[in-house]
């Protein structure tokens, strides 16, 4: 049962209230605050809208219960968001509630896509070509994303590479890039029209932007993936690019599957054609811009 947040009767009045379609499942996202679910349609936006009235629940409904302002400034009222009906998470900063919502995303596709080749992965493409870029939290996979979407790469996702089982073509899953350190992007920081997150920097915090408002580039269809590049930051060496043996590289594409299990039997073959298929690289880099050259070079056709 979700608690009402300052309500006189008990009921909860919602703001906003969209169904998304994200890889064949229908996400209902809804808010009680106005501002809050403006923010995550902007957001959200590239993903399709469901309207259809079949008569059938959500696979997923997340609520976000923003509290009003608290007429004590000492104290921070707590928001919330529940998965369904069972609250998952609290928190007094508001922007955090879209990172809660982000990971019960994830979760939900881990559990539920069996069509659909999930990978920890960056994604985009240039002239038809795509680009994944393995690597767990913290590995730079979403900023080298970004850069290169100023480059002139066009996006397809900066954490869950979507790929097809049987064409093996990799497909978008267009959610908003989320970066944990601003300050890299100088050009960008201080438009506040781009992001959403918290007013200042600390130890957990995260902001999120749409890929169409940091760059021209479209979002990618379906394309072939041609180069496996797996990042790394190394801050004692500038940027540098290793040839991947087929082995090496299905071992490292293994570490960073996110629903491999689902495969059964079929798994590592569905991975080791990939390898098979396209150009693997391991690449350790103290500076975007380099291993944005580095990236342009392999991939120039």
């Amino acid at each position: 049962m979700i608690e009402a947040v300052d309500s006189k009767d008990g009921a909860l009045d919602w703001a906003s209230c969209d169904c998304y379609q994200m890889l064949g499942l229908r996400v209902l996202v809804r808010s009680t605050s106005w501002e809050f679910g403006e923010h995550t349609r902007r957001l959200l936006r590239s993903f399709n809208l469901d309207s259809s009235d079949n008569g059938l629940p959500p696979d997923l409904t997340l609520s976000l219960v923003v509290a009003p302002p608290s007429k004590n400034h000492t104290t921070r009222p707590f928001h919330f968001l529940y998965r369904n009906d069972s609250r998952v998470a609290r928190t007094t900063h508001q922007w955090q509630l879209f990172r809660f919502l982000e990971c019960q995303l994830d979760l939900l596709l881990a559990e539920k896509v069996d069509n659909l080749l999930l990978l920890h992965a960056g994604a985009v493409s240039r002239e038809g070509a795509g680009i994944i870029l393995p690597g767990p939290s913290g590995s730079g996979k979403s900023s080298l994303t970004l850069v290169l979407l100023q480059a002139g790469y066009s996006y397809l996702s900066d954490e869950i590479a979507v790929v097809d089982p049987s064409s093996r073509d990799l497909h978008p899953f267009p959610k908003p890039i989320s970066v944990k350190n601003v300050s890299v992007f100088p050009d960008l920081a201080s438009r506040k029209d781009l992001w959403f997150g918290p007013h200042s920097a600390g130890p957990e915090s995260v902001w999120y932007a749409h890929p169409e408002d940091v760059s021209a580039s479209r979002i990618s269809g379906p394309v072939p993936v041609r180069f496996i590049i797996f990042p790394t930051y190394d801050s004692s060496r500038g940027p540098r690019l290793h040839s991947l043996a087929p082995g090496e590289a299905l071992r490292e594409l293994i570490n960073n599957s996110i629903n491999l299990p689902r495969f059964g039997r079929n798994a590592l073959h569905l991975l080791g054609s990939l390898v098979q298929e396209a150009r693997c690289f391991s690449l350790a880099t103290n500076s975007l811009k380099g291993a944005v050259a580095l990236i342009d070079d392999l991939t120039r056709v």
